[in-house]
């Protein structure tokens, strides 16, 4: 067989997108044509019936290739033979996981029924309240006097901006989690667990459905207003109009396949167009207020101004108490690979910060607390790994002592919660992480007794001591049950059987993945087929 030039990095690095069958990170034996690059890498999948369940194992595997180079060719044609039918088999496996995919032109996720179902099952409450809105509406807004506020479409326009805002909170996302881990004490089974904590994770799919809802309604109230001004145009029917505008170019940016191949153009546009339709909102109330209330007093008392008021609390407030520190008053620990910033103040475990070093382009980095220190007080720190133009530049000049002495760091001093939050949710847990993907979930193994969490973790990584910082080795070294695996020194694994069976191996309830996105779609697919409950770094979502 060919034997593929894959490189031990790819665990660490986002794949390009390709057809399903090239996408599926698994373990291959044999030689590949480098020019072949549509060459399905299932073709030359070998998998091992008895797969290995420890590092040893993995390392006497190492020595196979060199072993079957000296058998006869007999039994070379039998042993091969027997790897493709086992290929054949667990390519079957993956693709009965995987129900359907989005072409690649399109976008670079596997999206699947099973990955996003409960993304979309935010859709179903949110149409069928509008349907019931819209009818009550209907029948009752020609009424001069409406007896309840819901027929009133003023409300109607502005609520769902409201709720679109509110559920991108942090605080209010700390709340929802804080409701999902009340769930292990009520007694509710594995699947409600599960099922309810996936709705927790899968909260933007409510952001999404009230930003379309916003949309509709809005433009059923310019319509409106167009004819309450005898249909001219003047500030009022302009300000009524040029919203749902803004509204539609802001939820069009949304879509994946634009979102993810102009991630940081969409980061930029989704945020200034939003804060551009508040203050037309704000303009359109004042004015209608102006032509409609007698006293500042009266115009308080209408739902849409009461809305757009906490709609401005909840846009301004995270951007008014924000951190900010220059890089001489942090610690940055570099490595061959990664660097390390450590910022002096207290951070909550399992939690996401937005970084920035020019406070208009902000990057999305799991955060991880440190132990209480007497001398250095509350710390915590982001690891940084090179995969992008911003962390590879900013990790280059973190090599170079003094270089981001003069270079300020912004961070919001409110965190969001992050998927891992759901780990509460559970007593046994099996975690897969790639990468700098280890970073947030120290706090969980470190502290896994005070916790009453039962953790068997396997970090798969390339040279983890050259690659990340020592502290972050030396943390996770000593601890049970937690593997550092090597591709430098050991083979590939396949992460799809490998991690079944540790998950099997361990008795674990759940299983929860940090990797790149196409690793964590893909080994988050055949975990689910296996009947396990699994968690997985969501992405634009």
């Amino acid at each position: 067989m060919k034997r593929n030039s894959y490189s031990s990095s790819d665990y660490d690095k986002c794949p390009k997108s390709a057809s399903m069958d090239e996408e599926v990170g698994l373990e291959i034996s044999g030689t590949y044509d480098d020019s072949s690059e549509t060459t399905s890498l299932l073709a030359n999948v070998r998998v091992s019936k008895n797969s290995p369940s420890t590092v040893a194992e993995y390392k006497k595997m190492a020595l196979t290739p060199r072993a079957l180079s000296q058998q006869t060719a007999g039994t070379k044609s039998k042993k091969q033979s027997q790897s493709e039918l086992d290929a054949i088999k667990l390519a079957d496996e993956i693709r009965g996981a995987l129900i359907f995919d989005i072409p690649a032109m399109c976008c670079f996720k596997a999206y699947t029924v099973r990955i996003y179902l409960h993304y979309w099952l935010w859709q179903i409450p949110v149409l069928l309240t509008n349907i019931v809105l819209f009818c009550v509406w209907n029948t009752t807004h020609n009424n001069p006097k409406p007896k309840i506020a819901l027929t009133e479409v003023g409300f109607l326009a502005v609520g769902p901006v409201f709720l679109s805002s509110l559920v991108r909170d942090k605080i209010f996302l700390w709340g929802v989690y804080w409701s999902v881990k009340q769930t292990m004490h009520f007694g509710c089974t594995k699947y409600a667990r599960y099922h309810i904590s996936r709705l927790a994770d899968c909260i933007g799919g409510l952001h999404s459905s009230m930003g379309v809802t916003a949309l509709v309604w809005n433009i059923i109230y310019a319509i409106g207003a167009f004819i309450r001004e005898g249909y001219e145009v003047n500030l009022r029917s302009g300000t009524a109009w040029a919203l749902p505008l803004l509204l539609m170019v802001i939820c069009m940016s949304a879509l994946p396949c634009l979102r993810h191949h102009f991630h940081n153009s969409f980061e930029i546009l989704h945020r200034y167009l939003s804060w551009l339709a508040l203050s037309l909102l704000i303009v359109h109330v004042v004015l209608i207020n102006l032509h409609h209330s007698n006293s500042v007093g009266e115009a308080l008392q209408d739902s849409p101004s009461v809305l757009a008021i906490l709609i401005t609390v909840l846009t301004v407030y995270p951007w008014v108490i924000m951190h900010r520190i220059k890089g001489r008053d942090m610690e940055i620990l570099s490595a061959a690979g990664s660097t390390a910033f450590i910022f002096p103040w207290w951070a909550p475990m399992g939690a996401v910060c937005k970084l920035s070093t020019d406070f208009v382009e902000f990057h999305v980095m799991g955060i991880t607390p440190l132990p209480y220190d007497e001398q250095h007080g509350h710390r915590c720190f982001v690891l940084m790994k090179s995969l992008g133009d911003w962390t590879s530049s900013l990790n280059e000049r973190a090599k170079v002592p003094g270089l981001l002495d003069n270079t300020s760091f912004y961070m919001g001093r409110i965190k969001p919660p992050n998927f891992t939050q759901g780990l509460f949710n559970w007593n046994r847990v099996f975690v897969l992480t790639t990468g700098a993907g280890i970073a947030p979930l120290i706090p969980y193994v470190v502290n896994s007794d005070y916790l009453d969490i039962h953790i068997s973790l396997i970090w798969v990584a390339r040279d983890h001591a050259k690659t990340y910082p020592k502290f972050i080795v030396d943390i996770l070294e000593p601890l049970d049950d937690v593997i550092l695996y090597d591709t430098t020194k050991n083979p590939r694994p396949n992460l799809c059987t490998m991690t079944v069976e540790k998950a099997r191996e361990f008795n674990a309830e759940a299983v929860f993945i940090v990797s790149n996105p196409q690793m964590a779609y893909h080994v988050s697919n055949y975990v689910l087929k296996q009947g396990i409950p699994v968690f997985a770094s969501n992405f634009d979502v």
